[in-house]
């Protein structure tokens, strides 16, 4: 089951029990409809919950909050991120000691995020690789 179509799933299922975050699901499954196409890849589908996620930060810091049921929500939507000692040992067990050594592990940015998907996200993976040598 796709993303997409666990979203509009839990939709149904939240209406049918009234459930409290049914104005919220609405919410996010509106947003997937915007998009230009109607079937989306998880990666679509992850990258506009990770839009709504920045957004909503930016609200609650504005508010001076810390969370919302919204943000709980959108999160519980998105994969577990990697954490930056997973990435840390990704990088060291697969580029070589001497690549690490020079400025061409810039380079490799590319190939950790291929490796972690969205799980992570290139100023992560830039950070740790900046602190390699």
């Amino acid at each position: 089951m796709t993303l997409q179509e666990r979203l509009q799933r839990d939709l149904q299922r939240s209406i049918q029990l009234r459930a409290e975050h049914v104005s919220i699901l609405k919410l996010i499954v509106g947003e997937l409809q915007r998009l230009p196409d109607k079937i989306l890849t998880d990666e679509q589908v992850i990258a506009t919950l990770k839009k709504l996620v920045k957004s909503e930060r930016e609200n609650l810091d504005r508010e001076g909050k810390q969370t919302s049921t919204y943000m709980d929500t959108l999160l519980s939507y998105l994969p577990q991120a990697a954490s930056e000692e997973e990435v840390k040992a990704w990088i060291l067990a697969n580029v070589p000691t001497a690549v690490l050594a020079s400025n061409q592990k810039f380079t490799w940015i590319k190939n950790v995020l291929a490796h972690f998907g969205s799980r992570t996200d290139g100023a992560v993976v830039k950070k740790i690789l900046g602190s390699l040598s």
